[in-house]
């Protein structure tokens, strides 16, 4: 299994453009975005920053909230076919 550090690392080398299409990706997966096409051109609107910064609020103030690493990860991998 790959370290999360180390998917981190990797992930932030991706060139801009490749990072947007997973961050749409993530994102279409939490069920946060609908519209892909502007996050896979690298493209944020303001209203989805403010609902991530909503979510990583609400996951700071609620440790119940969330699943563990290896799981998500895992399902993640399945769904990239990693």
């Amino acid at each position: 299994m790959m370290d999360i550090g180390v998917l981190e690392r990797e992930a932030l080398s991706l060139d801009v453009k490749t990072r947007g299409r997973l961050v749409a990706r993530l994102l279409e997966s939490l069920g946060i975005c609908d519209d892909m096409d502007q996050l896979y051109e690298g493209k944020f609107d303001p209203k989805l920053i403010e609902e991530l910064e909503r979510r990583s609020r609400e996951w700071d103030e609620d440790s119940t909230i969330g699943r563990p690493t290896d799981e998500a990860l895992a399902e993640i991998r399945q769904q990239l076919r990693i």
